[in-house]
């Protein structure tokens, strides 16, 4: 390889010269017409090029047909440029034109691109900003609005729409402090009772209530440790017009329950709250009745099957479990019926919380295992029948 350099140097007698672009960085330099052929380095981007002989037809200031060899190196178009020499007035190569007309396709291109992204973006924001006219208004609210509203961000009353029987929908505002500090009130004094008859105003007046809440308690007097603070309460689409809450009492332990709500009253859903059944466990053994008696447990899927149930094509097993039991019982009921649906309508859900209809088959033989006869509800409170 020889070096432009180097070829300048070795003889200063003059030497027919010709003119040779550089097909990399297009600068123009001369060199002896006799070098033809041997490769040398560009004195502007220092790519290693072949000379152009006389064979292969170059023009003056031209560029070879043959194939120049380039090196591999990549060229730093900032160094080319500064390498690249000035240009003399009115001179003019058609690569600088090249490059200006691909730039300016290029932004051709880019701007309608950018104009179609920010109208895009533009709508989106409007549909995510605006407000939708549909959803109901505060000051008008209605029973799908309780389904709306999880974070309780407003006080409002009004008729459930489309049941002019239903009662006043009232919702709970946690930033309203007369609201809170009605229901702080209400647990206070709900959990400071001391015999039922004290705790009878503060629960919802279902059938027979007071036989249910002596037979519970065992007698007349109550030990419930007195409150301490409120940690949450929310409405619940589940429950329109009742409100879930959990508190935590000066030994503290923790309650949960439903409160029937309204503006002008608070109840407590006494038997969700402590998860009542018509018999304890231990009742149902002894007396194994083989009329419904209803019972609140979580229900579970089981592989339990033994006596009257041992055909596993036939049944399914349930885990009954109550709060109020040590134990579970097994329900069965028969596979591909309404109520086996509407029991597995959680799908592969547990612990799914139920009202059930239980009883024992004819001469049963243990104590724990029952007919589910039918399925109550799904959560453990009974609404009112005008609800």
């Amino acid at each position: 390889m020889v070096s432009l350099h180097s070829v300048t140097t070795q003889s200063k007698e003059p030497k027919n010269k010709s003119g040779y672009v550089c097909p990399t960085c297009r600068m123009v330099f001369s060199l002896s017409q006799d070098l033809g052929g041997n490769g040398v380095t560009c004195p502007g981007c220092e790519h290693m090029l072949t000379i152009p002989t006389t064979a292969d037809g170059v023009s003056p200031l031209g560029v070879s047909k043959a194939k120049y060899n380039r090196a591999n190196a990549k060229v730093n178009e900032r160094e080319v440029l500064r390498h690249h020499r000035q240009l003399s007035e009115g001179e003019h190569h058609e690569w600088a034109d090249a490059k200006l007309e691909d730039r300016d396709n290029g932004l051709k291109i880019m701007i309608p691109i950018a104009l179609f992204s920010l109208l895009l973006i533009g709508g989106l924001a409007y549909l995510l900003l605006s407000e939708d006219d549909t959803k109901p208004k505060i000051g008008a609210t209605t029973a799908p609005a309780v389904a709306d509203n999880p974070n309780n961000d407003s006080s409002v009353a009004g008729k459930a729409e489309g049941n002019s029987a239903a009662d006043d929908i009232y919702i709970y505002n946690t930033k309203d402090k007369e609201q809170v500090a009605q229901l702080e009130e209400f647990l206070t004094g709900l959990f400071a009772a001391k015999t039922v008859d004290e705790m009878l105003p503060y629960v919802r007046p279902t059938d027979n209530i007071k036989e249910k809440m002596i037979k519970f308690y065992k007698g007349e007097s109550l030990s419930h440790s007195p409150f301490k603070k409120l940690t949450q309460a929310q409405n619940t689409p589940n429950y329109p017009g009742y409100l879930t809450f959990s508190s935590q009492n000066q030994d503290y332990s923790n309650q949960t329950g439903v409160l029937k709500y309204s503006k002008d009253e608070i109840l407590l859903d006494w038997e969700s709250f402590v998860a009542y059944s018509d018999m304890t466990w231990a009742e149902l053994a002894e007396k194994k009745p083989t009329e419904p008696v209803r019972v609140r447990v979580s229900a579970k899927r089981a592989f339990y099957y033994n006596d009257q149930f041992t055909d596993e094509t036939k049944w399914q097993a349930v885990s009954l479990i109550s709060p109020n039991e040590e134990d579970p019982i097994y329900g069965y009921v028969q596979k591909n019926s309404a109520t086996a649906q509407r029991l597995f309508n959680f799908g592969n859900s547990d612990n799914l919380r139920l009202i059930l209809d239980v009883y024992f088959p004819e001469d049963a033989s243990k104590g724990d295992q029952v007919f589910i006869d039918s399925v109550v509800e799904l959560g453990w409170v009974i609404k009112d029948k005008e609800e």
